[in-house]
């Protein structure tokens, strides 16, 4: 908590675009401090670190807008902060080098295709929003498209998919996957969650990525694990500074543990220490998990540890309300932007005489 602090961001973009709120001492915000309060007060957590690799570079997936350029074509940024106007940025110094080559690649291709971007109050337009995700030891790019249209029935799109595999537009040596995401609603959710509205164009299916750390006391001989992510699955946009936590986190889990993990995505934590672990329950609301959790870790585990593990595809409350974290000492917490679930604060504040994480779990 006494270490100087004062990491910047040096970015010709910052002064209009929304996507950093600070530039000075990056290492330590404001909201950082008032977790630590939080920590400290409500659970009695008197060490809260900060982990961050480096302030630059590090951000390998982003979702961006795109509307109508103001001298035709598009234009992919993000919206100015209190507004809906959108700000390019090019040249974005937290962006993964491939993430500022595919938007200037993906402009370049919807130039020649002759694609318009989403106007909101007209709600015309064919492409409303892009995702970008990198694979690190590659440096290619995941991209979904967020189409204007119920069917994607567009002659432009087929253009586009086309454009995009040619060498001069990135090609296979930058694009991973080509997706598509259909969504003509009239609101500001960026994709529609339906999986019939999801379609692959081009590419593998899963973009791959190894995730963990250096331990000597690890039974699996690899460093890191491997784990499979479609566009529809929830990743970490920061995955160097992810591994620092993950590594910090190491010391909290005793051999012999039993993790309960709430909020666990594909499982890029509790996965991590199942080696010593007597058994992880996690668990996840979305319905797209299940499919990238088998492919990857759960299958490259040996049997004596996939014995260990048992996931379901469940909302956090509703998995306490089942007994996930009965006989639990090893509580794992990674909740959404939009905070946790009121009975899951309830069941942390609880913890001592654990009435309201009652109930049974079984591996289904």
């Amino acid at each position: 908590m006494g270490r100087k602090r004062g990491i910047d961001i040096t970015c010709k973009h910052f002064s209009k675009c929304s996507g950093c709120e600070f530039e000075n001492a990056v290492d330590y915000p404001p909201i950082a401090r008032s977790a630590a309060d939080f920590f400290s007060q409500k659970l009695g957590l008197k060490h809260f670190q900060i982990h961050m690799k480096t302030a630059h570079a590090w951000r390998t997936q982003a979702k961006l807008a795109v509307r109508r350029g103001k001298k035709g074509g598009v234009e992919i940024g993000l919206f100015e902060a209190g507004s809906h106007r959108l700000v390019e940025i090019p040249d974005c110094e937290v962006h993964h080098p491939s993430i500022n080559e595919a938007v200037r690649f993906l402009k370049a291709a919807t130039k020649a295709a002759r694609i318009s971007g989403y106007d909101e109050k007209s709600c015309r337009g064919q492409l409303r929003y892009v995702q970008m995700a990198v694979q690190r030891h590659t440096g290619k790019v995941q991209v979904s498209l967020v189409w204007n249209s119920d069917d994607g029935r567009d002659p432009g799109l087929d253009r586009l998919i086309k454009i995009l595999q040619k060498s001069e537009f990135g090609g296979g040596k930058l694009w991973h996957s080509i997706w598509v995401n259909l969504n003509s609603g009239r609101s500001n959710v960026i994709f529609d969650y339906n999986p019939d509205r999801w379609k692959r164009m081009f590419g593998k299916e899963h973009l791959l990525e190894r995730i963990g750390f250096e331990s000597p006391s690890r039974q699996i001989k690899k460093k890191k694990l491997p784990f499979y992510f479609s566009p529809m699955v929830f990743r970490q946009g920061n995955l160097d500074g992810f591994e620092r936590i993950l590594e910090s986190i190491d010391a909290f889990v005793p051999d012999g543990a039993r993790i309960c993990e709430l909020y666990g995505g594909i499982g890029t934590i509790g996965l991590q220490y199942i080696d010593r672990a007597t058994w992880l329950r996690f668990s996840d609301a979305s319905p797209f998990l299940e499919r990238c959790a088998k492919k990857g870790v759960l299958e490259g585990l040996d049997s004596n540890l996939r014995r260990r593990v048992a996931f379901r595809a469940v909302d956090a409350s509703s998995a306490l309300q089942g007994g996930q974290a009965l006989g639990a000492d090893v509580m794992i917490v990674d909740p959404p932007r939009k905070g946790l679930d009121e009975y899951v604060l309830e069941c942390l504040g609880n913890r001592s005489s654990g009435s309201p994480c009652k109930g049974d779990w079984r591996a289904g």
